[in-house]
């Protein structure tokens, strides 16, 4: 039986928290990562998850507080 007043990730933003996924992974991955192209690849999914999360954090904040409607 649910309970009506259990409100538990109603304000998850899930493309944050999937672009701090990516990040995670990134590090994860380059702690095991060869030299080289492995390097190469595992910092560039490290940097296109921060300019998500960052992006998203940005147009997030830039809705809430400018929003004209």
């Amino acid at each position: 039986m649910s309970n009506p007043n259990f409100k538990n990730g109603q304000k998850l933003d899930v493309q944050s928290a999937f672009a701090f996924f990516v990040i995670m992974m990134g590090l994860l991955f380059h702690i095991d990562a060869v030299a080289g192209v492995h390097t190469v690849m595992t910092l560039s999914t490290i940097l296109i998850g921060v300019v998500w999360f960052l992006s998203r954090q940005y147009y997030c904040h830039h809705h809430r507080y400018h929003h004209h409607g």
